[in-house]
Parts: structure tokens; sequence; C-alpha cells
């Protein structure tokens, strides 16, 4: 305690590699109580889990090698790393092509093609508009809170397979989730 005196703090927090039982969580606040608000500033193992597994937290997780190699989900994330390098250079590829994009009754009529069938197929000559049309779509369902899955690699798609839940058809190499 005298460390925590001198620091004198305005708010302390426990973080505990251990889940706690709600008698130990009383005992350490008992303990603390003069730098602490309530016993949630003691946080345990499943709430630290918990804060981790979230998606918006990922980024933690892959910058500290201790927290997520018990981890299976960034385990996971290292083994499907190539298709998260194809698919954030195919963003950024659709983002360049964004700005040059200009919507069509083409673009209109295949994404209720979509909405109604959930399969789209674009066909025609080089040059009329299916890979910005795709790309465009692709952002559209982005927006909408669906994840791009995309590989390079046509020959084996069992990867892109295992890198997610698939609920979209395969197209040209793409997969909207």
């Amino acid at each position: 305690m005298p460390k925590i005196k001198k620091l004198t703090p305005k708010q302390y927090y426990i973080c505990c590699s251990k889940e706690l039982t709600p008698n130990k969580i009383e005992e350490i606040y008992d303990i603390f109580s003069d730098y602490m608000t309530d016993d949630t500033c003691i946080i345990t193992l499943l709430e630290i889990e918990n804060f981790l597994n979230k998606p918006d937290n990922v980024d933690i997780l892959t910058k500290h090698l201790k927290l997520w190699m018990p981890s299976t989900n960034i385990l996971h994330k290292m083994c499907t790393n190539d298709i998260s390098i194809d698919s954030a250079v195919l963003f950024n590829n659709i983002k360049e092509n964004e700005k040059l994009f200009v919507q069509t009754s083409a673009y209109d009529a295949a994404l209720k093609c979509l909405e109604d069938g959930h399969t789209l197929f674009l066909v025609g000559n080089p040059g009329v508009g299916k890979t910005i049309t795709s790309q465009m779509l692709i952002l559209y369902y982005i927006s909408n809170g669906y994840k791009l899955k995309c590989t390079t690699n046509g020959e084996n798609l069992s990867d892109l397979k295992k890198s997610t839940f698939i609920r979209w058809e395969i197209k040209r190499n793409y997969i909207i989730r």
C-alpha cells in the first residue's frame, strides 16, 4: 500500500489473470477501496478475454504476442493471412476506382438481382464495365456491414472457404459475406 499512497491515484484498477470468486473480489476491493469507485475496478480474466475477443479490439491482440498466443481466432487469422492481404489490396483498388464510378441502370439491375436472387453473373464485351460494377457492388455491401474475403489463388479456394462462413456465391474469386 505505501507505493499506491505515494502515487496518489485518482482511480486504481486491478487486472487479474485468474478468475476470482465474488468473495475474493470483495476482499481485494476492501483493501483498495480508497482508490476505487467500486468493485468493477477489479477486472478478472473473463472480463479481459471478453474485451479482447471483440472484433473492434483485434488490433490489440495482433500487436501483443503474449495476448494472442492462446487465442484460436488470431491463430486462424494467421493461417489465412494471404486472404486478408488479398482482401485489403482489392479493397484499396475498389476505393481508388470509386471516384471513377458513375451509377448506371446496369448497376441498379445488378444490385436488385443480388437482393432478389442472391446470385449474379456479369457478362459482356471487354470495357463495358463488368469489373467496376462488381467492385462497386462489393463496396455497397461492405458499407452495409458485410466483410470482404477474396483470394488471388483461384486454383485453391479451400483456404477462402475455411476463412469465413460463406453466405454469398463465389463470383470472379470474390466472396461477399
